[in-house]
This record gives structure tokens, C-alpha cells and sequence, in this order.
């Protein structure tokens, strides 16, 4: 027998001893070494820093950047139209951007060009029929962020879904945005500060898909018109969150109790 065989056959017994097991085995080891699979998690939606509950904003009458621009480049003459006057409320979680929902209104009347005359050509036919329908509304019905978030979690990019309305017509729109949430907070003086959410987007609307100038649009109205938006939204209190459709009952029940009183 050959006297080195014990010898190698001591040391391959021994090999698994003088491994650090989970090599042995084919197990990744500690410290980073081999493979490791990380655990998936789910990237958040929303913002990390509000809270993960439905909630109610409306559009804060006291900030000074709340404003709607158009803009019309024509051939012949540019058009810029400013309102600053403009209702809206958003319900939904804001954490997780589940069950959101919204309504944003414009009046016609309060879009301001410069100009009388041409304010009053613009509410009439065969511009807007502002008569009959006096509004801009535009129902949000979900936000879809781009998927990238902010490090802070107060920022997030993407894409307000919903449907335009006006002149007598709607047409589903997906708006490009800028969101950003600014949490509660408390100063050192002890005076509270309400969360704030402020919406801006930039986006363009076609007059046709509203029937609206008809042919007159193209000389000294642009056929397509590019809107700016900017938003700045604060918690709803008890008497603003009730619906539309509650506050016109409501409405209805007081005239018919001054009817009865009178």
C-alpha cells in the first residue's frame, strides 16, 4: 500500500472541517460573500411622508400661486388669458395614491385677457357658449406617478387622468404634473401649520376636440392652445367636505324652510 494514500485520504476527509460551512454546502456566507438574494419591496406610490389614510384638500383661496394661464400663438396675434380664481377639491390617500378623485373649475367669466371686448368674443359664439355652459371643469380620477420618487418623499412626478369638460363637450385628457406634499408641522412658538399639496402642470388643448372658434381658429387664434396650472391645495374642514350634490340639497332644504317661515 502506498504510504501517502493515508495521508491524502486524511486530508480530504478533513477539507470540509477546515471550510467555513455554508461554502461546503453552497450556501452564500456571511459578510457579503457569495450570492444573496435581496428582498423585493414594493416601491410607494405616493408620498412617503403623508399619511397612509383617505384625505380631503381644497384649493387654498389665500395663496398667491394659485393661477391658470393660456396662451394662444397665432399667426397674427398672441393671446395670453390669467385667472387666479379657480375651486377644486382632491380626496384620496396620498401615501399610496389609492381612491383619488377630484373636481377643478374654472369660470369663463374670470379668465381675463387684457381686453374687454375680446373677453366678451371669447364667452360668445362661435367662441365659447359660456351662457350655457359657464365653466371649465376638469374630474380627476386617479394619479399615475412616473415611478420615480423623491428622496425626501415630498415630490412626485406624473400623470393626472381624467376628463375635460367644456363648451358642451368632454374629452378624456392625461395631464403631465408636479406634485409636491408639505407635511403639518409645528413652530417653535408652538403656532400649527396645515399640510399643503401644490399641483403644477403644463399641457396643451386642442379647440376642436371642444368645437370651439370653429373655422375661425388659425389667423389670430391658435388652433391648439398651451395651458400652465399652478395649485396650491390645503385640508378640507367638516362644511367643505360634503359633496356638491349634498350642498345643493341643503341649499334646496333652507329655501324651503324660508318659504315656510315667510
Amino acid at each position: 500500500m502506498n504510504p501517502k494514500r493515508p495521508v491524502l485520504f486524511f486530508l480530504l476527509a478533513a477539507l470540509p472541517l477546515l471550510v467555513p460551512v455554508p461554502v461546503a454546502f453552497g450556501q452564500p456566507m456571511p459578510g457579503g460573500m457569495g450570492k444573496k438574494e435581496e428582498p423585493k419591496n414594493t416601491p410607494k406610490q405616493g408620498f412617503a411622508v403623508a399619511p397612509n389614510e383617505i384625505t380631503e384638500f381644497v384649493l387654498d383661496p389665500k395663496s398667491k400661486r394659485n393661477q391658470v394661464v393660456f396662451l394662444s400663438k397665432a399667426p397674427k396675434e398672441t393671446i395670453k388669458g390669467t385667472t387666479r380664481t379657480v375651486a377644486g377639491q382632491l380626496k384620496g390617500n396620498l401615501y399610496s395614491l389609492m381612491d383619488i378623485a377630484g373636481t377643478f373649475e374654472v369660470a369663463w367669466k374670470d379668465l381675463d385677457t387684457g381686453d374687454k371686448t375680446r373677453n366678451e368674443h371669447m364667452m360668445a359664439a362661435p367662441w365659447v357658449d359660456a351662457a350655457s355652459h359657464p365653466k371649465i371643469v376638469f374630474t380627476l380620477t386617479s394619479i399615475e406617478p412616473d415611478g420615480k420618487q423623491s428622496k425626501r418623499g415630498k415630490i412626485i412626478k406624473g400623470t393626472l387622468l381624467g376628463k375635460m369638460a367644456m363648451n358642451g363637450r368632454e374629452r378624456e385628457m392625461s395631464i403631465p404634473a408636479t406634485l409636491a406634499y408639505l407635511p403639518a408641522k409645528k413652530s417653535k412658538s408652538g403656532k400649527k401649520t396645515a399640510a399643503r399639496v401644490s399641483i403644477k402642470a403644463k399641457f396643451d388643448v386642442d379647440l376642436a376636440g371642444f368645437d370651439i372658434g370653429r373655422d375661425r381658429v388659425g389667423e389670430k387664434v391658435a388652433k391648439t392652445q398651451k395651458i400652465t396650472v399652478s395649485l396650491v391645495m390645503r385640508p378640507a374642514k367638516k362644511e367643505e367636505s360634503k359633496t356638491a350634490d349634498s350642498g345643493k340639497k341643503k341649499s334646496k332644504k333652507k329655501k324651503k324652510k324660508a318659504d315656510s317661515e315667510a
